[in-house]
């Protein structure tokens, strides 16, 4: 696939060797979760598994997500980021020793799905962490 038209489909990746702050809540959301719980979260999730950035040095990853869905994130080990946050974007060829893309944006699947996202990440949470509460609670 050619990296010239991914950026011509998106706009917001940047270009080779760049790295660019985007506003989330535009063309996706992203929630936030340690890379701990986010490795086995985007094997279990496998074809259904949207875009996902690893932030190597924070071990940090964001999975993109449709930013239309409003279904609440109710897992204490996640942050949602929206209008008004901002997410570290790699171009698609970075180096892997900083933010880099663990699986890049395709044009089959950019957003992974919020329920599915949810439902992977919370069996990946208690198998590594134990049984939790949901959020705000």
């Amino acid at each position: 696939m050619s990296t010239v038209a991914l950026r011509d489909t998106y706009p917001w990746l940047p270009g080779a060797g760049q790295v660019w702050n985007i506003e989330a809540g535009v063309y996706w959301d992203a929630v936030r979760v340690a890379a701990v719980f986010g490795r086995g979260t985007s094997a279990a999730l496998g074809g259904a598994c949207g875009a996902v950035i690893l932030d190597a040095w924070s071990q940090t990853m964001y999975f993109l997500v449709d930013p239309s869905d409003k279904t609440p994130l109710d897992i204490p080990e996640a942050q949602r980021f929206g209008t008004a946050t901002y997410v570290t974007v790699p171009s698609l060829r970075s180096a892997k020793a900083g933010p880099h893309w663990l699986r890049g944006p395709d044009f089959e699947r950019l957003w992974t799905p919020l329920d599915a996202l949810q439902a992977a990440l919370r069996r990946g949470v208690t198998a590594i962490a134990g049984p939790r509460a949901k959020a705000g609670r």
